[in-house]
């Protein structure tokens, strides 16, 4: 349970690649799906061992309290 309070209150950083128009069609001002799509996917890669350290605790939380 301590682990678990020590690790709530790290942060996810995202940061976005590109320029403006790498994000937004400027003759439609539509955004460009494609590139938000990338963007999470290398966003979700990137912290892959977080989320599963994440959901380890998270289960070990469940059984915890369920036990």
């Amino acid at each position: 349970m301590k682990q678990l309070r020590e690790d709530v209150h790290q942060s996810l950083e995202v940061t976005l690649d590109g320029n403006i128009e790498d994000w937004i069609d400027i003759k439609t001002l539509t955004p460009i799906i494609g590139m938000a799509e990338q963007q999470a996917e290398e966003n979700v890669m990137n912290n892959m061992s977080r989320y599963l350290k994440a959901k380890t605790l998270g289960e070990n939380f469940a059984r915890e309290i369920t036990d």
